[in-house]
């Protein structure tokens, strides 16, 4: 347990400078599965690319946890060349996962880290409510969310639920995100038929003035997709006055 913790250490510090050093380039190096069965193990796919100048050859696999297994290229990737990268999860645990894997190469001293994600659940959860908005091929359960009453220090959350209307794989992006919002996809990929959930948090220590805020986000259907006033969603927010509760009022 103990080398497990040092090696989860070692690729959590790389992490970072790996985004500059490395020249294994991804649009998509963590992956949220949402829910997945117990005891149904699961496989993500995630679509690299060399984009270095020389041939890419992945020597070394480093994981944070046995319960994954990585299949790669062992042979010479080509300059410009795509690959994949497999890795399963056994699922033998209940509750929320998060597991890195580090791909060792001869780009860089450094690891390219890949992160998988969710939550091993004996049944699933569905939502069953109406999708009344669309954008693309999302249908979505709201399009204007308000976070009311904000006191400073808050962290509410609020929730989109979205359906893939479409014949094809969406990897839903939220898109012209302020620095006060954060969102999460899960899972991040909805197959044809598959729903999710978009989960907005607000920092409230960021919003700058006390009163109405608002924005606007915009949602994509994949990544490098364009901002456009079909995919807007509207996000209001209140942030009330910090009072001294030593003061007094007169009537």
């Amino acid at each position: 347990m103990k080398k497990k913790n040092i090696i989860l250490a070692i690729l959590l510090a790389f992490a970072s400078i790996q985004l500059q050093a490395q020249r294994i380039v991804t649009d998509e190096s963590s992956i949220d599965l949402g829910q997945i069965l117990f005891r149904d193990p699961i496989t993500a796919v995630y679509n690299l690319k060399n984009g270095g100048d020389k041939p890419l050859v992945i020597h070394d696999v480093k994981k944070s946890c046995g319960c994954t297994s990585v299949s790669f290229p062992h042979r010479a990737i080509l300059a410009g060349e795509k690959f994949k990268v497999e890795v399963t999860y056994d699922a033998k645990l209940m509750g929320h996962f998060d597991k890195l894997i580090g791909l060792y190469s001869n780009a860089s001293e450094n690891p390219t880290i890949l992160r998988l994600k969710g939550v091993v659940v004996s049944d699933y959860v569905g939502f069953s409510g109406a999708y009344p908005f669309q954008i693309g091929d999302l249908k979505l359960d709201v399009n204007d969310i308000e976070f009311d009453d904000v006191n400073r220090g808050d962290r509410p959350v609020a929730q989109i639920h979205v359906f893939n209307a479409g014949r094809s794989e969406i990897l839903p992006q939220v898109m012209h995100l302020p620095p006060y919002l954060t969102a999460n996809v899960s899972p991040s990929r909805l197959a044809a038929g598959q729903a999710g959930i978009i989960s907005l948090t607000l920092d409230s220590k960021k919003l700058r003035n006390f009163g109405l805020s608002q924005t606007s986000l915009y949602l994509g259907m994949y990544p490098g997709d364009k901002v456009a006033p079909e995919k807007e969603i509207s996000v209001s927010s209140v942030l009330l006055p910090a009072f001294d509760e030593t003061e007094t009022s007169s009537i």
